[in-house]
This record gives structure tokens, sequence and C-alpha cells, in this order.
């Protein structure tokens, strides 16, 4: 997925791209093999005149890009001008899980407030979780007594 990200950035818009830097694994929300993260280094103001070549109009082009990827969720976003107030604009509201409802309720909850913040695009835009989706794991145990009797050391 990063290969795709990277190649949209290094090919429609390339008059506007310097260099992409993608890592696969980590992510704003954590670590793992389901997330990577992506870091755009645009050519400088005066190689890019216009509107069109503003940072606001390439991300436009590349959410709308982005959107048409069915694998996965890829947000492009500008970095805020003051780095510590986090990691995009807006405002970050979470929910917890006080009644002890488990894992499944509260995804249900989240994906229900998702559907209703739908319906006013002109009020609140762009929400998203801001989390790791579930996603299969395995745990493996290994019997070191009997792993090493067969040769193999873990």
């Amino acid at each position: 997925m990063l290969d795709e990200v990277t190649d949209y950035y290094l090919n429609k818009e390339k008059a506007n791209v310097e260099s992409v830097f993608a890592v696969n694994g980590f992510g704003f929300a954590g670590r793992g093999q389901n997330t990577g993260i992506a870091f755009v280094s645009l050519k400088d103001w005066a190689d890019r005149p216009g509107e069109k070549n503003k940072v606001e109009a390439i991300t436009q082009r590349a959410t709308a890009a982005f959107s048409q990827i069915k694998d996965a969720m890829v947000f492009a976003f500008n970095l805020p001008a003051i780095v510590e107030l986090g990691t995009a604009t807006g405002f970050d509201f979470e929910l917890i899980d006080q009644a002890g409802l488990g894992h499944e309720k509260l995804t249900q909850a989240r994906n229900q407030l998702f559907g209703e913040v739908a319906k006013y695009p002109d009020l609140l835009v762009g929400v998203r979780p801001n989390g790791l989706e579930d996603t299969p794991q395995f745990k493996i145990d290994i019997d070191q007594e009997k792993s090493s009797g067969a040769g193999r050391v873990y």
C-alpha cells in the first residue's frame, strides 16, 4: 500500500514533490504490520507557483485519489505549523467503555458515532478513528525443551 502512496506522489504530483519517505509498520496511531506512514517533501514555494500547487490543493487531490483505495484507509494531511499542537488540525475525541461492555460494543458505538457525524459534513470534516483497526494476530507458545531436542534454538 505504501508503494501506491509513494507512486502517487512521485508520479501524479511530480511537479510539486521533491521526495517521499515511507515507513511500513509504524503510524501515528501505533505500530503493526497493517500500518504505515509517509512523509512527503514538497519542492520550494518558488518552484510551485499558483493555487493548484499549494499544499492545501495537493492534499485535496491526494485525499480524493486515496479515497478510491478499497483495501486501506489512507489520509493525506498537512502537519500544523506548531507540531506540539498535534499531528493534524482539529481535536481529539475519546470514547471510554466505563460500563465495561467490552471491545466489540465500544467499536459498535464508535461506528455509530461516525455514522451520525457523517450526516453533518458542514460541521465536522475529516472525522476518522485515531487507532489501529482490529486485525488477526497470532500468539505462538514454543516449548523450549522440546524444540531444543529437535536441534532448534529460539
